[in-house]
């Protein structure tokens, strides 16, 4: 039986214990388990098909029945919550709360790439080290962002960093970005990501302040449009997007690094939701 560690959806933990019992006893079965956790078993099948979600307090039952120790009860219970989460800062509360009880050895890809889209600082550092030579001195490389971070936010985004392999070694003891990418999804991969862009948005508004006119900038335009042109009105953004993003590819010797955002919001309700 894989360890709780290896999931970040307690659902498909809860498949894998029952699929792993039926196959070693045969005759396990959902209302066996059901008795267990005290679930009815059609309720009890709804949440291993990803249908419904446990109640609160049948954590311990559950617990129980896995025969899970106090770390892992804890992690669990965690796991829960996170699945169960209605907004993306309760999510990042309780992923962040199991990132600190998984051990290193056992934590998988996944919630690695969770924990990269945690902090703009992961992202930026990255992209810096495409022109500034780093080889160990991590205060030096704090300093290159701004805003500046702490020499232990440096050294935490490199680790993270060589863990997901999106750096390497030239051969001459400098870190330079490697060609791998992370690629994002459904589930956790949506909520890390949105974290991520109210990270960027909010550093975008602090730029304001922090930087003068010409080392930013910051344009607003407030149109309006028929709503059966959004699709349109998105595809062109994407396609500024990508021109910029070729552009920097082909920009030759970097000395800087940037965040793009981009802002298309309604300020008004939809036609379908003015006539509710």
């Amino acid at each position: 039986m894989a360890k709780i560690e290896d999931y970040l959806d307690y659902r498909e933990y809860l498949h894998a214990f029952y699929r792993e019992r039926k196959e070693r006893k045969g005759y396990f079965s959902y209302r066996l388990l059901g008795r267990l956790v005290g679930m009815d078993a059609s309720l009890l099948a709804k949440v291993l098909q990803k249908e419904r979600h446990i109640a609160d307090e049948s954590i311990p039952k559950f617990a129980a029945a896995l025969k899970l120790g106090a770390r892992e009860t804890e992690y669990f219970e965690n796991l829960v919550h996170f699945g169960k989460a209605r907004s993306d800062a309760q999510a990042k509360v309780y992923f962040d709360r199991m990132m600190k009880l998984q051990r290193v050895s056992s934590r998988r890809l996944e919630g690695r790439q969770y924990a990269y889209f945690s902090s703009w600082r992961h992202a930026a550092i990255r992209a810096i080290l495409e022109f500034h030579e780093f080889r160990g001195d991590y205060r030096d490389l704090a300093a290159q962002l701004n805003p500046p971070v702490s020499v232990r936010e440096a050294r935490e985004s490199i680790k993270l960093l060589k863990e997901l392999e999106l750096v390497r070694d030239d051969g001459t003891g400098r870190l330079v970005p490697s060609e791998k990418a992370i690629t994002t999804g459904e589930g956790w991969a949506s909520i890390a990501v949105r974290a991520f862009q109210k990270e960027t948005i909010a550093l975008a508004g602090e730029a304001i302040d922090r930087h003068a006119p010409d080392r930013r900038d910051v344009s607003t335009v407030t149109m309006s449009a028929n709503v059966r042109d959004l699709p349109e009105i998105k595809e062109r953004i994407a396609e500024f997007r990508a021109s910029m993003m070729k552009f920097a590819t082909e920009s030759e010797n970097p000395d800087a690094v940037f965040h793009l955002n981009l802002q298309l919001i309604p300020l008004s309700v939809f036609p379908e939701e003015a006539s509710r």
